[in-house]
């Protein structure tokens, strides 16, 4: 998109030659240039909104998942529903750890790049990943409403409904 319509608002006219020319009917190149690399951002956004929804959902509903979770792990020690969540961030720097010390070096013999792959390759696979994590979550979010409309009793009353999935 080249925006060429935002040059128009640079153009002097007979209006414009007034003493105060006024600065909502005259634009500098400057701020025109500007006001297109603003509206060249937008599809760059847009792109970006699904990943940020799966971002968003993960810190907000992370947390309230939890607490309904069995969080027991042994002899009666039970896990706290808000350090759940520092798992996923200690899951994060083990896979970041595995990513540098084994991916990269393999990524970088078959590919021939300094990083293993480029930039815009690590954003897709980033949103993939991002978009399968959001379905394996609607897929057992539906299995779980599925336990508590078949017995909801049992399904209310016993958390430990997402160990068989």
């Amino acid at each position: 998109m080249c925006f060429r319509f935002l040059d128009k608002a640079v153009i002097i006219s007979a209006q414009n030659l007034a003493e105060n020319p006024s600065p909502w009917r005259l634009a500098t190149v400057t701020k025109v240039e500007k006001m297109k690399f603003v509206l060249n951002l937008i599809p760059i956004w847009l792109a970006t909104l699904p990943f940020g929804v799966c971002v968003a959902q993960s810190s907000t509903y992370f947390i309230k998942q939890g607490a309904t979770m069995n969080r027991e792990v042994a002899n009666g020690f039970e896990v706290p529903p808000a350090s759940i969540f520092a798992l996923a961030a200690i899951g994060i720097i083990a896979s970041v750890t595995i990513y540098e010390k084994l991916l990269v070096p393999i990524l970088r013999r078959t590919t021939g790049n300094e990083r293993g792959i480029n930039i815009l390759q690590r954003i897709g696979i980033r949103m993939i990943f991002s978009i399968a994590t959001m379905v394996a979550a609607a897929l057992v979010e539906k299995k779980l409403l599925r336990f508590v409309k078949s017995d909801p009793i049992k399904g209310l009353l016993d958390n430990r409904i997402l160990v068989g999935v």
